[in-house]
């Protein structure tokens, strides 16, 4: 695994970690094993210890992308709600 998708698999669990239930039960757990066994585990642990608020840390642009898709592929109900958050990440460069 490139380290690059280890450390945003870190990312993305300690993302996971800190949302609401109601959306992170949305995941299949087939997901969250990948993620699991894929991630970082150092830099996971590092993340977990870290005090900082989760919403104030300089998360990789990889792992916001797998945030996004989680978003368009089992956050959002309906049609429209996935079109706007799909065009809003198409616009946005970063």
């Amino acid at each position: 695994m490139d380290k690059n998708m280890a450390n945003a698999y870190s990312e993305v669990l300690d993302i996971l970690k800190h949302i609401e239930p109601e959306y992170t039960e949305k995941v299949p757990r087939e997901l969250f094993n990948i993620f699991r066994d894929e991630c970082n585990k150092e830099y996971l642990d590092t993340l977990l210890s870290d005090k900082t608020d989760f919403l104030e840390k300089d998360y990789s642009k990889e792992a916001l992308t797998v945030i996004a898709y989680l978003n368009l592929k089992y956050w959002c109900e309906t049609k429209e709600e996935q079109k706007y958050y799909r065009d809003m990440y198409l616009k946005n460069n970063n």
